[in-house]
């Protein structure tokens, strides 16, 4: 167990194409907001018998999905935000990049490939003499494979 690595984050995109990793920085997250849910169990085919009993056939393969929200963010920081996430996509329209994350249940970093779902903004602020955007916060999330 290695533990929680400052320079490494809670979650780092790998830059398409390189084994260059870029840290989301803090800033852009409401920490207090972020949600893990590592190696969560998969099921194929489940069902309920005639009494009642849930047969379960759990696969060996888990995920893990990562939600955050932004702070209130600036058109800049938010257009920052967004590069770092794109910079990733090895599949621009599956929004499919690879990740590296903190798992709190190994209390270490596991990397993963994942999709980042489609991101709905909503506007709070328009400064149009300042050229400036104000957006309420932003639901970020990975959802891996």
């Amino acid at each position: 167990m290695a533990g929680y690595d400052s320079t490494k984050g809670l979650v780092s995109v790998q830059k398409a194409n390189t084994t260059t990793w870029v840290k989301i920085p803090l800033d852009y997250m409401k920490v207090e907001e972020y949600k893990i849910t590592p190696d969560q169990m998969l099921d194929l085919d489940s069902y309920r018998n005639e009494q009642g009993v849930l047969l379960r056939n759990c696969l060996d393969h888990k995920v893990t999905k990562i939600e955050f929200t932004t702070p209130p963010i600036y058109n800049t920081a938010l257009n920052a935000l967004l590069k770092i996430i794109s910079d990733g996509y090895t599949n621009t329209k599956s929004h499919r990049l690879k990740i590296r994350y903190y798992d709190m249940y190994t209390d270490d970093y596991k990397e993963g490939t994942v999709y980042c779902p489609d991101i709905d903004f909503n506007i709070n602020h328009v400064d149009e003499a300042k050229k400036i955007i104000l957006y309420n916060p932003v639901r970020i999330a990975f959802i891996e494979y």
